[in-house]
């Protein structure tokens, strides 16, 4: 007599698990990138997430894919605390692009793995269209307006943000070198450059 074949496993079971492992290797990369630097590989990542090395490379494809997911999930987040702090702060055009690009270059400063791998790095994965959209469409935002009360340069673009994070990022990793001057710098600039184009220097 024939015998009933046990029910097919569901699908569920597996999308958890594979939700689990995702969850274990982004913490784990945290920490590892976080302790070791640039120089953790994918198998560091694996040991401390307790997860094969064969787990990682399927769900992240390479180190810097898993580099890349790690650097936008963290600024994917930042980018939401930038915007709940920015609708509540009441700033002008000027004063609400000036805090956003000094939030962001902070962030960057106070994240190692940031700073090693580069503060532009997100951004740069942005023009792929790889990145947290979150930031893109904060960045946009924020530069859109600015251009229109004419408190930044009418050809401003993301991409001017990408350049100045790249140099910002570049002094912040020479021991002894203050970056702060350099955003203070170029801000003064942009600023002065816009104000030929509108009425408005401040709001």
């Amino acid at each position: 007599m024939p015998t009933t074949p046990p029910p097919s496993p569901s699908a569920a079971p597996v999308r958890k698990d594979a939700r689990r492992n995702h969850e274990r290797v982004m913490a784990a990369a945290g920490q590892v990138f976080t302790t070791l630097g640039p120089t953790a590989q994918i198998e560091d990542v694996a040991r401390a997430a307790g997860v094969g090395v064969g787990t990682v490379y399927r769900r992240f494809g390479s180190r810097d894919g898993l580099i890349a997911a790690l650097v936008t999930d963290r600024l994917a987040g930042w980018a939401v605390a930038a915007r709940a702090e920015l609708t509540h702060a009441d700033l002008g055009p000027w004063d609400t692009f000036a805090r956003l690009v000094r939030s962001y270059a902070e962030s960057c400063v106070a994240d190692r793995l940031l700073l090693d791998v580069g503060c532009a790095t997100v951004l740069e994965l942005l023009t792929d269209g790889q990145g947290p959209g979150g930031l893109l469409t904060l960045l946009d935002e924020v530069i859109a307006t600015g251009i229109q009360a004419g408190t930044l340069p009418p050809t401003y673009t993301t991409g001017d943000v990408v350049t100045l994070m790249t140099a910002l990022a570049g002094v912040a990793a020479v021991p002894g070198l203050d970056w702060r001057p350099l955003l203070d710098y170029t801000l003064t600039g942009i600023h002065h450059t816009a104000r030929p184009h509108g009425p408005s220097t401040s709001s």
